[in-house]
Parts: structure tokens; C-alpha cells; sequence
């Protein structure tokens, strides 16, 4: 008697008509280096260009001097004009700055910019965060402070700074911000404003004038200052 194999699940290893069975095809394994390369490529390509713009952004603030990219991208920032320091108190003593309206009631003073520079300057003279350089521009719209920052590092900073009335004072708040070259977003440089520069600001609209001030106006290169009496 023909002896008939058995498979694992209990079939014979031979056909009805006496041929082997074929083996059944096992499909081969897809080998998944390339699609590993390809993501490992990627994901160093965007490291590459995620580096490359960290570079140029902190290039761009003057804070470390980075081979090729502050060569390219800084140069030295400069305010709008140069205004150089005037005292308010030496118009005042001479008459000038001021406007008397009688039937009103009211008092016009007149500031330039070199005279909030002034200000600016003794506000800033026990003043841990500028060196002694800074100065205002005063357009119809906004004020430009400039000076350099001395701490915690050192750069060159351009506020872009908004006058506002807050309980009859003349209060400061910031609407712009360049470290360097670089423009931070609205939202951080109110942050960093408010948390370095809020108690600066405030020291600056109380040496400004001490009366209640009901008004104000800016001009290109003053600001005028209402004042009921």
C-alpha cells in the first residue's frame, strides 16, 4: 500500500492524480528604507531652514555678531532725524510754548521734540535699562523713541510709542517695538513694554507736566498740551 503524506492541516502533500501539490507563493516583503531616507531627508531639510531663519532673526536684532549672516542681514539702525536735548523750562522762562485763552479758560503748551528728549533724558538717568542717548521724533501720528538698551542685553531700540489722556495725564503706551533690525509682533512688544518699561513710561508723563492736562495735540515735530486753569 502507497504511503500518502499528510500537510499540517491534514491534507495529502499529493494531487488526486499522483503529482506533488505546488507550494503556495509567499508574497515578498516590502522593504521600507526609501521611505525612511525620504522622511529623515525631509526632516533635515526643515531643520536646515528652520536654522537658517533663527539665524538671520537673531542676526538681525545686533545682539551676537553671527559670521555671514549679520553681514547680510544687519546694519546699524538710525532713528528718523537726530533731535538734540533743549529744556522746556528755559522756553517757559522766556514766554514761549505757551497760549493763554482767556475766554476759555485754557492753557496751550506747546513741547518739541527736543524738549521731550529733555524729559526723556532725566527720566532715563537712574535708569538701569538706557544709556544716556535717547531721543523722541514726533509725528502727527506717534511718537519714535531711540536710544541704546544696556540691559539685560545690548541693543539699539526703536519704540513706536502712543500718547493717550488717563486721569488728566499724559500717558504712554507702545505700539511697536525694533530690537536691531528686527520688528517684534504687536503683542510682544506690549509685553515686554508693561513688564521692563511700564514704571519708566509713568515716571516720564508725571515729570512732563503737573498739571491736569484735558487735551493734547501732535504735530510734526511738537505735541501741544491743553490745560484747563
Amino acid at each position: 500500500m502507497a504511503r500518502i503524506d499528510l500537510d499540517s492541516q491534514g491534507r495529502p502533500e499529493t494531487d488526486k492524480l499522483g503529482f506533488d501539490r505546488p507550494a503556495a507563493r509567499v508574497k515578498p516583503v516590502r522593504r521600507k528604507s526609501r521611505t525612511k531616507f525620504f522622511c529623515c531627508l525631509l526632516c533635515l531639510i526643515f531643520g536646515l531652514i528652520f536654522l537658517v531663519i533663527f539665524a538671520a532673526m537673531v542676526a538681525k536684532t545686533g545682539i551676537f555678531n553671527i559670521p555671514v549672516f549679520s553681514n547680510y542681514f544687519y546694519r546699524l539702525p538710525q532713528p528718523t532725524r537726530q533731535v538734540a536735548a533743549q529744556n522746556p523750562a528755559e522756553l517757559l522762562q522766556q514766554g514761549t510754548g505757551l497760549r493763554f485763552d482767556s475766554q476759555n479758560k485754557l492753557v496751550y503748551i506747546e513741547l518739541s521734540e527736543r524738549n521731550l528728549t529733555y524729559l526723556i533724558e532725566q527720566a532715563a538717568a537712574n535708569n538701569p535699562y538706557f544709556a544716556p542717548n535717547l531721543q523722541t521724533v514726533i509725528s502727527h501720528s506717534q511718537i519714535e523713541m531711540f536710544g541704546l538698551l544696556i540691559y539685560p542685553f545690548s541693543a539699539n531700540i526703536t519704540f513706536t510709542i502712543e500718547p493717550y489722556l488717563k486721569d488728566g495725564q499724559l500717558a504712554f503706551t507702545t505700539r511697536g517695538l525694533k530690537v536691531g533690525n528686527l520688528s517684534l509682533p504687536p503683542n510682544i512688544a506690549s509685553w515686554l513694554s508693561d513688564r521692563f518699561f511700564k514704571s519708566w513710561f509713568l515716571q516720564i508723563s508725571q515729570n512732563l507736566i503737573k498739571s491736569k492736562v484735558s487735551d493734547f495735540q501732535l504735530q510734526e515735530g511738537k505735541i501741544i498740551l491743553t490745560v484747563a486753569i
